[in-house]
């Protein structure tokens, strides 16, 4: 930024953003509430009503339901865009701890 920094009290602590933020915290639970239903609108059911639920096999026929189904491409976008930001930030060893750990924690 060229050596030109902003103070705190210029951004989050400026006088429009606390108004809003007051406003906000004043009028939300007011508008909450008037946007419940009247008791005598309510209609309560029971477990019973609604039945039991069964498991639902998921099934892999086609190639992209196999995909949609899989881990395997969500990780892989993951590990990939993290080892992106790794790698301009702590270099290759740097990487190699974070996919390491986060194969750990993924396990």
């Amino acid at each position: 930024m060229n050596g030109i920094f902003v103070p705190v009290p210029d951004t989050i602590f400026s006088w429009p953003v606390l108004a809003i933020c007051l406003m906000i915290l004043l009028t939300l639970p007011f508008i909450n509430r008037l946007m419940m239903p009247e008791p005598d609108q309510i209609i309560e059911i029971s477990p019973e009503q609604l039945g039991a639920v069964e498991a639902v096999a998921i099934k892999g026929d086609t190639p992209a339901e196999r995909i949609e189904y899989s881990r395997v491409p969500t990780l892989a976008l993951g590990f990939a865009s993290i080892g992106r930001c790794e790698a301009r930030t702590q270099g290759y060893y740097g990487i190699l701890h974070r996919y390491v750990y986060l194969v750990w924690v993924s396990v």
